[in-house]
């Protein structure tokens, strides 16, 4: 079955950049895009969707959404939905229902000084999904082709880099993996090299295919993964949501957590159900 990327919409300019960039991603990987729009209000459900003649407001909206896709002319299979709710609530439960690969949305809020903070029902999928969910992020700004991975060891980063790698391998690009060590760890030149041999060992044993390089800095952990982007440009920050919960939701560490809201280019957040 190919795999199914969800794309939250609600007929924005930024819509429209998310639903190209997901039509691009759909067609390299040989996935499915299904687009889901949610309206707030309540309507009357009529089983003939119509009154007196008239369309009812749900159905308008599901034509306005056939219709608004259908505009862009898009390349991969594509497939509408229309509900009616809370939007995080509805985005979630499409996501669990219909097998989804990943969420592809919009971060909408937009701050002072260019950067671009998450809106609520964002910062709720991001927190709620089982899934990876991919923030994308439009400031004008033109991007490099490099793309940050940071490494802490972690069994889960090893999905992060195979994906990080076959994306790489479609699309061009150098990834750039980072490991921070904590202030207090590791200042001694003899520690740092111990550190860098670390990681480049444990890169190693990936057979990584795409060009990449490594780097180990000092510090809070996302301090210095926003100041590479900012150093080199990155399109993206692939990176990995630790922190489970006895329920079985996964929840962002609070370094995932800051990145997707301060990061200045998108972000993609991986996440692996435990159940």
């Amino acid at each position: 079955m190919a795999p199914r990327y969800l794309v939250p919409i609600d007929f924005s300019p930024v819509s429209v950049d998310v639903v190209r960039f997901a039509d691009q991603w759909a067609v390299q990987t040989k996935a499915e895009i299904w687009i889901l729009h949610v309206s707030q209000a309540t309507y009357t459900y009529y089983p003939d969707r119509k009154q007196n003649g008239e369309l009812l407001p749900q159905s308008v909206d599901d034509l306005k959404l056939k219709d608004w896709v259908a505009a862009l002319d898009l390349k991969s299979p594509v497939q509408c939905f229309h509900k009616t709710g809370l939007p995080y609530y509805e985005i979630l439960q499409a996501s669990r229902q219909k097998d989804v690969a990943s969420i592809i949305m919009a971060a909408h809020s937009h701050a002072m000084r260019d950067r671009l903070f998450l809106g609520s029902n964002t910062d709720h999928v991001l927190h709620h999904a089982t899934c990876p969910v991919f923030v994308y992020k439009k400031n004008g700004q033109v991007f490099s082709e490099n793309i940050i991975v940071p490494v802490d060891y972690h069994e889960i980063n090893a999905q992060v880099i195979h994906f990080a790698d076959q994306w790489c391998q479609i699309n061009g690009g150098t990834l750039n993996f980072i490991h921070v060590i904590r202030n207090g760890e590791g200042k001694e030149v003899a520690d740092m090299n111990f550190f860098e041999q670390k990681l480049f060992g444990f890169l190693d044993g990936f057979k990584i295919q795409s060009s990449y390089e490594a780097v180990i800095r000092v510090g809070k952990p996302y301090l210095e993964i926003l100041a590479l982007q900012e150093q080199i440009n990155a399109c993206w920050i692939m990176l990995a949501a630790h922190s489970h919960t006895q329920l079985d939701r996964l929840l962002m560490g609070s370094t995932t957590d800051y990145l997707a809201h301060n990061a200045k280019c998108p972000v993609y957040i991986f996440k692996q159900s435990t159940s």
